[in-house]
């Protein structure tokens, strides 16, 4: 059947509800650590990893991820930043992001990170099949955790925070998990350390990145 072979795109189209909006609200960020490092110039490379219940398995695929330029959007400064994992067809695709306070966030309001808040759930929303029948698929949920977890990858050991979207399946989607967190872990002074790739709904496997070589200003 379809369902057993929808994939959950988080980057995809869908309109996260904000607990708060973003561009109202959220200020100037240089009194608080960068954990983003949204500068023009700086990289990321990532080593994809197959994750079951047998633990990580490298795979030999890598991406790479950069800071373009900046650019103004209604009038704040944002970021360029480029990931090859993301486009298809194959090639880099851009999403725009900025610092705001302890908080990071996309040109469409998007909380995507904070440093500080582990209290409020920072987004949510409803993921809905859109057919000839549409369908409520599950709800997320994306909230900090993990505060300072030590986190080994290919470049190095960092102390890193999460921000975590959580996937509550509905029934008749939920065979492969009732409950799916997803993961991205940022270090202080690097960015994004480990990120756990959109799942398949009838999949209990994952897939994992892991930042393997890095250059920042």
């Amino acid at each position: 059947m379809m369902k057993n072979y929808l994939a959950l795109l988080i980057l995809a189209s869908s309109l996260w509800a904000a607990c708060k909006n973003a561009d109202d609200t959220l200020g100037d960020t240089q009194q608080y650590a960068n954990f983003s490092n949204l500068q023009v110039g700086n990289y990321w490379v990532y080593e994809r990893h197959w994750l079951d219940s047998n633990g990580l398995k490298p795979l030999g695929i890598f991406d790479s991820t950069f800071v373009e330029k900046d650019t103004i959007i209604h009038g704040k400064t944002y970021f360029k930043y480029m990931d090859d994992q993301l486009a298809s067809p194959p090639g880099f695709e851009a999403t725009y992001l900025r610092d705001s306070l302890h908080y990071l966030v996309s040109s469409e309001g998007q909380v995507l990170f904070s440093s500080e808040n582990f209290v409020d759930t920072l987004q949510h929303r409803y993921e809905v099949f859109v057919g000839a029948q549409p369908d409520t698929l599950c709800f997320v949920y994306r909230k900090m955790t993990d505060d300072n977890l030590l986190v080994s990858v290919g470049a190095g050991t960092f102390v890193t925070k999460n921000a975590q979207d959580v996937f509550v399946m509905w029934p008749g989607y939920d065979r492969a998990g009732k409950v799916r967190p997803l993961h991205k872990r940022y270090a202080e002074g690097i960015g994004l350390v480990e990120e756990t790739l959109p799942f398949y709904v009838s999949a209990p496997w994952y897939y994992v990145r892991r930042l393997v070589r890095y250059g920042t200003n």
